[in-house]
């Protein structure tokens, strides 16, 4: 199942990349400044790193954000309240398909620990 999931994260990835680009030469071109992914480092809407899975990889709200969480999911952060006007709240484990250590995200920008 892992795999699967893995498959169609990888299919919406090059969904959103240009025709023949790689996911490691958008990476390339975000990190030398060719490609604009905004400057400030957040998940907020229009903030960087929205930015990058949003409009650049072409991901749809609905791939990382749910209704609401489940009873038993924490914030990231106590203190942090998903906005009224946001989507929907983002679970961590859906950064961490990608992000976590072997991840397709890993070789261009780290793990979720780094």
């Amino acid at each position: 199942m892992k795999k699967l999931a893995m498959v169609c994260m990888l299919a919406l990835f090059g969904a959103g990349l240009a025709y023949g680009e790689t996911l490691a030469e958008l990476a390339a071109k975000i990190r030398s400044g060719e490609v604009d992914a905004g400057e400030k480092h957040s998940m907020e809407i229009g903030a960087r790193f929205h930015t990058i899975h949003n409009q650049l990889l072409g991901m749809r709200c609905g791939t990382c954000h749910v209704p609401r969480y489940a009873k038993d999911y924490l914030f990231l952060s106590r203190y942090e309240v998903p906005r009224r006007f946001a989507p929907g709240v983002v679970g961590r484990a859906t950064c961490i398909g990608c992000h976590q250590e072997g991840g397709i995200a890993t070789p261009w920008y780290g793990t979720a620990a780094d």
